[in-house]
Order: C-alpha cells, then structure tokens, then sequence
C-alpha cells in the first residue's frame, strides 16, 4: 500500500509473520517511521512500541504494560483507535496541569469548593506521583456482578469527595454501546435487576427495540450507585466524538427508576478540546487533540477544521497496490 505518512510517498510491503511464510495483507505493512508504526488496509495503524501511544504519565502507564496492574488487552494501547489510550492521554494531562476541576465544571456544571478531582483510569487511583488499587469499585463490582467473568472497568472516573461521582464511557469512533437484540437485554435486566433492585425499570427496559438499549451505559450507573458514599451525586456521562453523538442519554434515563438520584449526559471530545484553558500546561494535550487520527482522518469534528493537523494523507485516493 502507499504510505499514508505525509512527506513518505513510497510503496509499502505487507508483512511476514515469520520468515519464508509469506507476506499477507491481513498481517499489516513494514514498520516504518519513527517511532515505527504499521499500516493496516482499513485503515489504520498500530505503533510497533505501546507506550509511544502516550503522551502523559508514561512512567504510569509503563507499569500497566509490564503487568503490573493487571490490565485487560495491554497490547491494544498501541493502536490508533484505542480509547484507552486516548482516555488516559486526556485526563493524565488535565490532572497534571491541575485543570480537572476545570473538566468537571465545564461537562457538569459542578464547582470544585477546593483542591483538584481524585482521578481514577483503568480501573485504579491515578494521582500525580503513583497509582493504587480502588477497593470501592472491587467491593461494588463484587456485589453488582457477583457472576464474575466480568473484566472491564469503568473508562474514567472522576471524584469530589462528599459531592459527586462522575463515571465516564467512553467510545471513539463509535456510538455509545447498545445491546444488539431482546434476548440480550432480557438477560441484562436479569442479571442486574436482581443485585440492584429499586434502580431499573423492568417495563421500560424489556420493551425496549433491539439495538436501542444502552447496557454498558447504565452498568456505570449500577458500580456509581454502590461506590457513592451518602449524600455524594451521581453524573453518568457518555463520551463520544460528535460525529456520534446521540440520545443515549435521554433512553437511559427512561430506564431508571423515579426519584432515583442519577443523571445521564452526553459528551464529546470535542467539547473537552474546546474547554482546555489556553494555558501552557497543556499545550500538549491540545497539540494531542489537533494531530489525533482515527481511520488515519482527523478526530476533530470538521467544524474545527482549522485545528485539524492529522498527519496522514487522505490514503483512499492512494489506491493500493499488491506487492
């Protein structure tokens, strides 16, 4: 295929899994570049080293890729689409430069009385100089989902002691998960309806269309719910680009029961773009931003086109060749 790296117009091999068995298409092209990266035909790349993904608490995130943290598919922090990696790689930066109060505010409207939002990504406390394990989301998920076999942790969470739970999911490149069939959702509020009774609308949610019901969204309710602490407000955000924005967060509140004290919201990443404070700190998270690719096309929505410095060329007028 031809290079997609603007400045690079050469033709690039596919790539061999193993000497002598041949180059095939599906394995991806050559490395190339610096830090070296491999194309695939859908488009997209992979870096050939994870932690060049990051661009904020790479000592942190060092850990996680040695195992230290028990982190579910490490080797897919090295992709392009990755929305772990665009996770951390966003708030890792705000807390840094202590603009996370800033975040909660912008997305919330809640102010922070003093001092910075605790920060939790991948499932554990992520504070300036370590992390910790989080022993209320393990205590929750143990009484939520006492089936076990359950692996992923909420995307992001955000923490105003005394006042407030903000539980992100987050999607890149995609809408906000919904269950794909009314047996999936049956067995959803089967499971969920028992071990949080008074939090779902049964009727609500068992006549809900195929395709519609947001599950994932509202398991971060469940796990937000049993890690509150008494009189501590619960915000459930859905975080997507705003190509694929959409109600998610209306039909997810028709889900729950009256009186209950949640609230759902949608998000975009490019509102978080749009609300960075212009300060220097973080000129690199929105540098980030403007040169952030997925499907090798810019993440910002075209009406920030002028933000917009992918650095790959468009490769779908670069037809590919076989090699």
């Amino acid at each position: 295929m031809r290079c997609p790296l603007l400045g690079n117009d050469s033709w690039l091999s596919w790539a061999e899994r193993k000497a002598g068995a041949g180059r095939k298409a599906r394995y991806g092209t050559v490395w190339v570049g610096e830090p070296p990266l491999r194309f695939h035909a859908t488009p997209t790349y992979m870096l050939q080293r994870p932690i060049d993904n990051f661009i904020a608490g790479r000592a942190l995130v060092g850990e996680a890729l040695a195992g230290h943290w028990d982190k579910a598919e490490t080797y897919r922090l090295g992709q392009e689409k990755s929305e772990d990696a665009l996770a951390w790689n966003v708030f890792r930066s705000l807390q840094e430069a202590g603009e996370l109060s800033t975040m909660i505010h912008a997305l919330t409207g809640i102010k922070a009385a003093t001092g910075e939002p605790a920060l939790y990504l991948w499932g554990r406390h992520i504070d300036l100089h370590g992390t910790g394990a989080w022993q209320a989301l393990a205590n929750a998920r143990t009484e939520v989902e006492p089936w076990g076999g359950q692996t992923a942790v909420p995307d992001c969470c955000l923490h105003l002691p005394g006042r407030a739970w903000v539980f992100f999911e987050t999607k890149f490149g995609a809408p906000t998960a919904t269950t794909k069939s009314a047996q999936a959702t049956h067995a959803w509020f089967e499971r969920y309806g028992k071990t949080c009774p008074g939090t779902f609308r049964r009727n609500a949610i068992l006549a809900m269309p195929p395709g519609l019901f947001p599950g994932q969204l509202l398991r971060n309710v469940a796990l937000a719910l049993h890690v509150r602490q008494a009189n501590e407000e619960v915000i459930v955000i859905a975080l997507v680009r705003q190509a694929d924005s959409s109600s998610v967060d209306v039909v997810a509140h028709r889900c729950l029961n009256d009186g209950l004290d949640v609230k759902i919201r949608m998000a975009t990443w490019e509102q978080i773009y749009d609300a960075l404070p212009r300060r220097r700190p973080l000129d690199r998270v929105r540098h980030y931003f403007e040169h952030k690719s997925y499907g090798l096309r810019p993440v910002l929505d075209p009406g920030q086109a002028s933000a917009n410095q992918c650095s790959f060329a468009y490769i779908q007028r670069r037809p590919a060749r076989a090699e």
